[in-house]
């Protein structure tokens, strides 16, 4: 198993001038970085930052394992629909041309108000087919995650499964992302199991439980049971109960670290990983 960052954390601090690009991607590379997931709509907000970024990443012989595409996919709306694809066919193009990137996360969906849940998820995986038809002509592969903003949504697993059930396209696949499966209320190593033979890309990251105040809210559960976030190891997301059975699995694909937004901090998350995968 390779190991990647997530880049979006980070990139309010580049942008003010914290640390530089170059900075980070050392430090992340010497406590063992392989390659740095970035998000399409940081690329097109900021694209000097990005080519700042590419550089960088090139000088320090990182991949692109995968990109993150918000694409609102649960609309229902025709028009929508074609907004998405447009979108997406700039990101599946841009894998291709400019990061040689062979998967791409498509999240974000929720159904507008006054639409169900089921009606939403419908509508989600009659898009994915037609976002994965389309990927295809890109060499791209095109994933969901169980998605934390919306916990009763598409959080838990056997949400995530109608939905890609719904699309009825053996292409569409699975990232596992341990930590928003706590939003649903649901123990990571279990919606591991249910989503085992879907999994393509895998993010990681930890949360604990707290009592919300005005400097830190944090994200409720479906239950509303409020979490922060916290280093690896040390909260309810099973980090290393989930290494290892993707382990047993025989999972070779990325684990792409979501924790940490310093040098530091993301590359103890790197080194963390490491050592426990």
């Amino acid at each position: 198993m390779r190991i990647s960052t997530m880049l979006f954390p980070y990139q309010a601090a580049l942008q003010a001038g914290e640390y530089s690009v170059a900075e980070l991607l050392a430090v992340l590379r010497a406590a063992g970085m392989q390659g740095l997931e970035l998000a399409w709509e940081g690329i097109k907000q900021n694209q000097a930052l990005f080519r700042e970024i590419l550089l960088a990443a090139r000088a320090e012989q990182l991949q692109f394992p995968c990109l993150d595409v918000r694409a609102s996919m649960a609309s229902g709306d025709e028009q929508e629909n074609l907004r998405v694809l447009e979108n997406c066919r700039q990101a599946f193009t841009f894998c291709r041309d400019e990061l040689d990137c062979p998967i791409a996360l498509l999240y974000g969906s929720a159904p507008p108000a006054g639409m169900s849940n089921q009606e939403g998820r419908r509508h989600y995986g009659e898009m994915l087919a037609r976002c994965a038809e389309l990927a295809a002509d890109f060499g791209v592969t095109v994933c969901i995650e169980d998605f934390g903003v919306t916990p009763t949504f598409t959080a838990a697993s056997k949400d995530c499964l109608e939905v890609i059930r719904n699309s009825r396209h053996q292409a569409v696949k699975f990232n596992f992302d341990n930590g928003n499966f706590l939003l649903a209320d649901e123990c990571p190593l279990d919606a591991l199991e249910a989503v085992k033979d879907l999994i393509c890309h895998v993010h990681l990251k930890d949360m604990c439980r707290h009592v919300p105040n005005e400097q830190q809210r944090g994200l409720r559960s479906a239950s509303g049971i409020c979490y922060r976030s916290c280093p690896l190891g040390e909260g309810e997301g099973e980090v290393i109960s989930c290494l290892q059975r993707l382990r047993e699995l025989g999972y070779t694909g990325w684990l792409s670290s979501e924790s940490g937004n310093t040098p530091a901090t993301g590359a103890a998350a790197v080194r963390f990983i490491a050592q426990n995968c």
